[in-house]
Parts: structure tokens; sequence; C-alpha cells
């Protein structure tokens, strides 16, 4: 965290991911919980995505984690815009990338609807 608040969430983000390297079953740090929210604000969209569908040194698969299911959804249209605005792209594919952002958020509000709630009320 202190490497984030000097502006540098790239570098955070890497330290996250080695952390994560060195004891992946047992998380003592807690990195699942942060590793997130780094790779979005690093605008790492595509590897937040590809993270969270194959890690699976955890326990409980990251895919399950709340904020890990939300940050992909986030991702997901993040990276659609970002990858729209620099060139033209078909309107079918542009369509699928869409859906494909709304079933991503549709299945975290199924999982955690109590998620929704919280973030409604601030």
């Amino acid at each position: 965290q202190c490497v984030a608040r000097r502006g540098c969430v790239r570098a955070a983000l890497e330290v996250c991911k080695y952390a994560l390297s060195l004891t992946a079953e047992e998380d003592p740090l807690c990195v699942l919980s942060m590793i997130g929210f780094y790779a979005l604000r690093a605008t790492e969209y595509q590897w937040l995505m590809e993270f969270v569908e194959t890690f699976t040194g955890y326990p409980i698969p990251a895919k399950w984690f709340p904020n890990l299911m939300f940050n992909c959804a986030l991702a997901a249209k993040s990276g659609r815009k970002k990858s729209s605005g620099g060139g033209r792209e078909s309107s079918s594919e542009e369509a699928k990338e869409k859906q494909s952002a709304d079933l991503l958020l549709e299945a975290a509000i199924r999982t955690y609807p109590e998620a929704v709630k919280a973030l409604v009320e601030e």
C-alpha cells in the first residue's frame, strides 16, 4: 500500500503479483483483496480477467471473491471503452463485448446481492 500511495499503482500491482506467487495457497498478506483494485488502477484489464479465470491456488478459486467478480465486470466494461476509443471495431464485436460485460456484472449481482445494497446506500 505504501507504493500505491506514492502513485505507483503499476509497481503496487507487480508487488502483489510477486507476493501472491510466493504463497498462493495461504495468501497471508490478503493480496487477493487488493490485486483487483491495483489492476484496475493500472489499467491491466485483460490481465485481471485472465487472472481471475485461471487462478485456483487458493482454497477458493479467485472467481468467487466478491471484489474480483465486480472488478472483472468493471474491467470488461473499461477494456471495451479503451479498445473502442482507438479504432473502429465492427458493431457485432462491440455488442458482444458489451454483452459480456453485462453478463459478468449480472453474475456478480446474482452471487452477491448484498454488495449492491451496500453500494446503493453509499
